[in-house]
């Protein structure tokens, strides 16, 4: 039976930062019901960052950032001390964390859970692919690679961090997603075409890196479904798509939950009919009779008592069996769920990453008076302190609904940002 492959890349969830601890495990286990800390003897470091190589993935990234951002960093604050607003001004601790500058998370596996590949064969692909990454990317730096193994909801998978480095106005690193793929000669896939959530330089990388797993776990005899699953949910980001399948699951669970009030109920009533009945045929105090095959049959009061606690006894087992019935169930359909979200949220997790990239290069499109207009229509002035671009914005520029433009993102640039380092991603804004 062929399996699927994951490929998927995120720099934050549910609005956060993806954490560096999660990967090498530098955190209170205990707090993550999840992990079997008895397996975690088996998980992997597949990659050494060199140089930059430190104690933990934490002391890593920092390493990275101090000697590549520091320079840029500083011109960038001086900047904007220059032009009065220290409030923008960053640490490189808040330059590792911020929304735009932070590191990103790739997450790579094949098949799911109890169909999957054992974890040295994966191993073995993920450096393989590592190492191509590496070299058709270079602008792509990778910092580390974890294997794991212990989490026992899961199948082995590996998380693969890395940072988009790119080159400011004057030519110092930064960290830029768009520069970088930009400057590596990405371009998006159909260059006459306008950029779109779907056709841009990200989803032209993802696609090439997506591919050249598939080609990699096939070069090892794996039977592997290229197609990806059909999309049942369009238009939802993932963490929209999670919400409304809670909601759909709660919904689900409460009208459980009324059924079996409601059997409940009907139970009580027949148990209590059925010891009203046995009340009346008791005939008397030393004979009483119970009801056989539609005859009276008389038995001793001892025998009556005996008789009665086998059919309780009896009666218990079959609403025992019937209850567990409806639990096991219910634990099939929230493993079906589970099994259901995980693969749905790969499809959606490379759009909602590339969205940041799909507003910038949209906005390449908008001349400096056309966003003059835009800002007094949202009550707003070019000298504002913040100046904020959105997924409205962008809408009302190109003439289009706002109600039928789906909330992918918010993306936020001040008229120092437009003026200054990143002049060259908004043309003729000044």
């Amino acid at each position: 039976m062929s399996m699927r492959v994951t490929t998927h890349s995120a720099r934050s969830v549910g609005g956060r930062q993806v954490g560096n601890k999660h990967d090498d495990r530098r955190f209170d286990l205990s707090k993550a019901p999840h992990i079997d800390p008895s397996l975690s003897a088996g998980n992997m470091s597949l990659y050494d960052a060199g140089k930059w190589q430190g104690a933990s993935n934490e002391e890593t990234l920092e390493n990275f950032y101090r000697d590549m951002f520091s320079a840029h960093l500083e011109a960038q604050n001086k900047r904007y001390g220059a032009a009065g607003q220290k409030a923008r001004k960053m640490s490189l601790r808040e330059y590792m964390t911020a929304k735009y500058s932070c590191p990103e998370s790739e997450l790579i596996q094949v098949g799911k859970v109890g169909d999957t590949i054992d974890p040295e064969t994966l191993a073995e692909l993920a450096r393989e692919y590592i190492r191509w990454c590496s070299e058709t990317y270079p602008q792509c730096q990778i910092l580390w690679a974890n294997l794991h193994v212990d989490e026992p909801g899961a199948a082995p998978h590996v998380h693969i961090r890395k940072v988009w480095v790119g080159h400011d106005k004057d030519g110092l690193p930064c960290v830029s997603q768009k520069k970088s793929l930009d400057e590596m000669g990405v371009e998006r896939l159909r260059p006459d075409q306008p950029v779109t959530d779907r056709n841009n330089s990200k989803v032209t990388y993802s696609m090439a890196c997506r591919s050249r797993w598939i080609e990699l776990c096939r070069e090892k005899g794996l039977d592997i479904e290229e197609r990806p699953r059909r999309i049942s949910r369009g238009g939802l980001l993932l963490d929209e798509y999670k919400a409304k399948r809670n909601r759909e699951t709660a919904r689900q669970a409460k009208a459980e939950t009324d059924k079996a009030r409601e059997e409940a109920r009907e139970l009580t009533a027949r148990i209590t009919a059925l010891q009203a009945r046995d009340a009346a045929l008791i005939r008397d105090p030393e004979m009483p009779a119970v009801v056989c095959a539609g005859d009276i049959v008389e038995i001793s009061r001892s025998g009556y008592d005996r008789l009665c606690d086998v059919v309780r006894s009896a009666r218990n087992f079959q609403l025992r069996a019937g209850d567990l019935d409806r639990r096991e169930t219910v634990i099939s359909q929230r493993e079906e769920e589970i099994r259901a979200v995980e693969e749905e949220a790969e499809l959606w997790g490379d759009a909602a990453q590339n969205t940041l990239d799909v507003a910038v290069e949209a906005l390449e499109l908008l001349p400096g008076q056309t966003r003059r207009e835009i800002a007094a229509k949202l009550g707003m002035e070019l000298g504002d302190t913040r100046f904020a671009w959105d997924h409205e914005t962008v809408a009302m520029a190109a003439g289009i609904d706002v109600s039928e433009v789906p909330d992918l993102l918010a993306y936020e640039a001040d008229k120092a940002e437009i003026q200054g380092d990143r002049a060259d991603d908004f043309p003729g804004s000044h």
